[in-house]
């Protein structure tokens, strides 16, 4: 997880920022003890959020939301290998990035 930080610092640099979508992935549910998933409105303004998370179904949305995530923030898609429907649902929503300028930090939210 420290080194995803410091991979999505290195995607801010100012002369990258405008170039590079950064999306969170949530591939699993954890318990309420997992102090990782929790975020405070004040954490969405630090440089080492993803500009989006996409969540693993309804349920994972939901407990992130539950959680304190924006829900402005949180896409609900499926598994990264369909990315079919994750395009579709970026469609809906406008937030379609060029593809070759996306970083998905696996361990992120």
């Amino acid at each position: 997880m420290i080194s995803d930080q410091a991979m999505i610092c290195a995607c801010r640099e100012p002369n990258l920022k405008s170039k590079i979508k950064i999306i969170g992935y949530n591939h699993s549910l954890a318990g309420n003890e997992f102090l990782g998933y929790y975020s405070s409105k004040e954490d969405w303004n630090s440089i080492y959020k993803p500009d989006l998370i996409i969540a693993n179904g309804k349920i994972s949305k939901q407990q992130l939301i539950d959680r304190g995530n924006l829900s402005n923030k949180i896409l609900e898609g499926p598994a990264l290998r369909f990315d079919k429907i994750i395009k579709k649902n970026l469609i809906k929503t406008k937030k379609i990035p060029d593809k070759r300028n996306v970083f998905i930090p696996l361990s992120q939210i």
